[in-house]
């Protein structure tokens, strides 16, 4: 947060989407959630319009095939994470806000 010269504040707002599954996997012996999405956004006092955002689909690492319920919660399809960033690509993405 920066704090301006008027006394508003700027605000940086992100967003994750992850993985779900109820069910028993096989290994790793126990599921874990993983990022699918990232999502950012710079309001801009004193009105906080939408400066600059940021959005990226993630493939993760362990789980790579999404369940239904994971689509019907997020609305994310599979083609989404197929095109997507490898995970450390998507942490290490080149964007300023």
């Amino acid at each position: 947060m920066k704090l301006k010269e008027n006394g508003y504040q700027n605000f940086l707002v992100l967003d994750f989407e992850f993985t779900v599954n109820n069910q028993r996997v096989g290994r790793p012996r126990f599921f874990f959630q993983e990022i699918i999405e990232v999502g950012a956004v710079w309001l801009c006092a004193p009105n906080y319009e939408i400066e600059l955002d940021y959005q990226a689909f993630v493939k993760p690492r362990f789980y790579s095939r999404l369940t239904d319920e994971c689509k019907n919660i997020t609305l994310i399809k599979q083609e989404d994470i197929d095109n997507g960033l490898p995970g450390r690509n998507a942490q290490s993405a080149k964007y300023t806000i």
